[in-house]
């Protein structure tokens, strides 16, 4: 069996956190774990596309 200084369950935008403790401790070992693609709802289907179909339809409005 593998062993891992810390395992995330999820990488929704939590991971800012991880990016965090891997710049204070670079030779940790991460296992990341995830049902679905990287990056979570918000970032791939939810909040962050969102936004960006919002500004792109009023830059067309404009």
């Amino acid at each position: 069996m593998k062993e891992y200084d810390l395992i995330i369950i999820g990488t929704g935008s939590g991971m800012n956190y991880v990016g965090s403790i891997l710049q204070q401790n670079p030779e940790m070992k991460i296992a990341v774990v995830d049902k679905d693609e990287p990056g979570g709802i918000c970032l791939t289907r939810g909040c962050i596309p969102s936004k960006i179909l919002c500004i792109r339809l009023n830059l067309y409005v404009k």
